[in-house]
């Protein structure tokens, strides 16, 4: 071997020296980098000049791993956004004990009919009946409103996450191009792609997704339905805001928009990310619970009107339809205009003798006071339950938002656990500090032992020089 040849060789050692160092250095500083992965420098012969070269610095990524942390981050961003919106949920219906739900306005009304009933010539009593009735539709409009409120919300938040998304995909779109024009070129592409793992990760919490690997370092993206986010140009997911929703606006009637590929509906395979989920909300879980406070409404209507011998069939009793008698195919935000009728306001000795009644009867005579008790404790079935009082009917429907609020925290404590195991083991799995510190000094070792075999060459070179 020639004095030249080791020459280069051993300057060839400290250049991948310096590089291996660079690398190390980069590990240890990004360890806790979000999107970061380990680096290693490939090493490879060098032909011409002789010793070694660097053929360029590679990820380490275990992409199983990857994709398993990716599908925990979209359940968690789904459980996330279905226990905020139950937490919301419940709080606009109130609990068993809240002065607000529509439970404690039924306690009171019965409350205040019981006292009506001991005293039925009393005006007072009469009048605090009325006002309880009062009360309790006041609170079937706030809480419809309510839920339609959080449907509105669902329906905005749902908007952002598609503006979101796209502009993420069009990222990807070009993160993709840039990476492949870097490798034509020979350059060093790591640093795009922990970039473009970023974006990935923020799409996944969004939808879920599957990562396909392209040539020229692309990737596409799909979700697990098929429908494809991704290959080469990103496809734009297309919808639209409403401003205010009521309660009879659906996706079925055309009334809200929908999510579209290519004027494809993608709604139904978006899974449980954060869009599915705010999809599911708007469309299903609020829906019925409009329904379900709906029901209660037709339920207090249809229980007083049979209590009500004043009244023809067809005729509003004491509670009406937004004045009129209940119409059993048409209760679709019945909530929102349920209201106490008209001439009790007017004649409030009708509560005491019948809406309809010709005239005022005796002061004294609780017959129907106790008809409309006995009409709120008449066992009643509703969508299947079993036969309940309309306060036991009441309680279930709190019970079962409490219910599905508990049984949603569960869900998200347990995806968000999975999920910051999953990350863990991405970190344990990605830069270690303390074989990167020992891989520093093997490198000092390195260069200090091609900088030695430089010295002698130097020291021969100089001998040759003197003869």
């Amino acid at each position: 071997m020639s004095l030249t040849h080791s020459l280069n060789n051993a300057l060839s050692g400290i250049t991948i020296s310096a590089k291996r160092a660079e690398v190390s250095s980069g590990n240890i500083a990004n360890a806790a980098t979000p999107g970061y992965a380990k680096r290693d420098l490939a090493v490879a012969s060098d032909v011409v000049r002789g010793g070694v070269r660097a053929a360029g610095v590679t990820r380490t990524v275990d992409e199983a791993l990857l994709a398993d942390r990716r599908s925990a981050d979209t359940d968690a961003a789904g459980a996330q956004v279905s226990h905020e919106a139950l937490k919301r949920l419940e709080m606009v219906i109130g609990g068993i004990d809240s002065e607000t739900s529509i439970s404690a306005k039924l306690a009171d009304l019965e409350t205040k009919f019981i006292a009506a009933s001991a005293d039925p010539s009393s005006e007072l009593q009469i009048g605090a009946v009325v006002q309880s009735l009062s009360d309790l539709t006041a609170t079937f409009h706030t809480q419809s409103a309510g839920i339609q409120a959080l449907r509105s919300s669902a329906d905005h938040a749902i908007g952002d996450a598609v503006e979101r998304l796209n502009i993420a995909l069009k990222q990807v779109e070009d993160l993709n191009g840039s990476i492949t024009r870097a490798q034509s070129r020979g350059g060093d592409t790591t640093a795009l792609q922990d970039q473009r793992q970023q974006v990935i990760d923020q799409i996944a919490e969004i939808v879920p997704i599957r990562q396909l690997s392209r040539d020229g370092g692309q990737v596409a993206l799909m979700m697990p339905s098929g429908t494809s986010l991704l290959d080469g140009k990103a496809r734009e997911v297309s919808f639209t805001k409403t401003s205010t929703i009521a309660a009879d606006m659906t996706l079925a009637s055309g009334a809200l928009s929908g999510l579209t590929i290519n004027e494809r509906d993608i709604g139904s395979r978006l899974g449980d990310g954060a869009l599915g989920t705010q999809l599911k909300m708007r469309d299903e879980t609020l829906v019925q619970a409009q329904a379900d406070l709906d029901a209660l409404a037709a339920d207090l209507i249809d229980r007083f009107a049979a209590a009500d011998p004043s009244i023809a069939t067809g005729q509003p009793s004491i509670l009406t339809d937004n004045g009129g008698p209940l119409d059993p195919t048409d209760t679709i935000g019945l909530a929102s205009r349920i209201s106490v009728n008209n001439a009790l306001s007017a004649e409030p000795w009708r509560l005491r003798d019948g809406i309809a009644a010709a005239t005022a009867g005796p002061a004294g005579d609780n017959t129907q006071i106790d008809a409309w008790i006995e009409a709120l404790d008449e066992p009643v079935s509703l969508a299947g339950s079993s036969p309940q009082s309309a306060a036991g009917l009441a309680a279930d429907f709190i019970t079962s938002a409490s219910t599905a609020r508990l049984r949603a925290e569960d869900t998200a404590t347990f995806t968000v656990a999975t999920q910051t195991a999953l990350k863990e083991a991405e970190l344990a799995n990605g830069v270690d500090t303390d074989a990167e510190i020992q891989a520093l000094l093997q490198i000092e070792k390195s260069y200090a032992a091609n900088a030695k075999v430089i010295g002698i060459i130097d020291e021969m070179f100089a001998r040759l020089l003197e003869i």
